[in-house]
């Protein structure tokens, strides 16, 4: 996010399209926290592994008010 902030990279309204996601969506779910975005998510095989993406989302929910500082 620091990154996306110095070099303006995303705005609300933007569209961005992950390719080839795996089993994490990382960087959208990422970008989407922080930005007013659509996101698309594209993959050849649909290999999503849910329950650890549920864990992820419960640890980045305890943790992000302290290490964004919102």
């Amino acid at each position: 996010m620091a990154a996306f902030a110095k070099h303006q990279i995303l705005a609300s309204g933007d569209r961005i399209l992950e390719l080839g996601t795996g089993w994490f969506h990382w960087e959208a779910i990422i970008a989407r926290l922080f930005c007013d975005v659509r996101a698309i998510l594209f993959d050849v095989w649909d290999n999503r592994q849910l329950e650890p993406l549920r864990r992820y989302y419960r640890e980045l929910a305890g943790r992000i008010d302290v290490e964004v500082g919102l």
